[in-house]
């Protein structure tokens, strides 16, 4: 069974969707409804502030809430314009969803911050630098202890088998033997050069 409390000096309400009052629906009482700890309509702890003061003008609802940062459905909201027909007000560590009479108030629910996913695409961000870095001084220098074995794979690799290569004590490389195609060996002799290796 449901009632329909009407208030006919207000046309809003409010419903709480966070604390001990947690879906308490209250109507504003002669178009104000102020909620705080001291001389109060409501009493409820805030984080910020002494007082929240809601108030309807002109068909339409403000809140005052001095210097408590205002969110109105997710977003911050400049407190002197007037609240949209219905939403989440966040302010001073109190949740409520507002709207007029024949608003259903139940379905609302507080918002997912957005800042969340913010830090945490600034996370992933650092996190994929942090691996470009690590990848980009993994290419250290070639050690000359590498050098002969490349060397190797790269004359497989280019079908020259019958040139042979020939480490000589001062770290020079000797090249010799046959090879039926002069671009493979240019490609080769490029490659080396690359890789500053010092051949003849």
């Amino acid at each position: 069974m449901a009632y329909l409390m009407v208030n006919p000096k207000s046309s809003w309400k409010i419903r709480f969707l966070g604390h001990v009052l947690q879906g308490r629906e209250v109507w504003l009482n002669e178009g104000n409804l102020s909620l705080g700890e001291k001389g109060c309509d409501i009493c409820i702890p805030l984080t910020i502030n002494e007082k929240i003061i809601l108030r309807e003008q002109a068909d339409s609802l403000f809140v005052d809430a001095g210097k408590a940062r205002v969110r109105v459905n997710g977003r911050r909201f400049n407190p002197n314009k007037p609240l949209p027909s219905s939403g989440v007000l966040q302010v001073a560590g109190v949740a409520i969803a507002f709207g007029k009479q024949d608003c259903e108030l139940a379905d609302y629910q507080i918002p997912v911050s957005r800042s969340g996913y913010w830090w945490l695409a600034g996370v992933f961000l650092i996190f994929i630098g942090g691996m470009g870095v690590l990848l980009s001084i993994g290419g250290q220098p070639e050690t000359v202890n590498d050098l002969p074995l490349r060397v190797k794979f790269l004359l497989d690799k280019s079908n020259i088998h019958y040139v042979r290569a020939q480490w000589k004590e001062d770290g020079s490389l000797q090249l010799s033997g046959y090879c039926s195609s002069s671009e493979q060996m240019q490609k080769v002799r490029a490659t080396l050069e690359s890789w500053g290796v010092m051949y003849r």
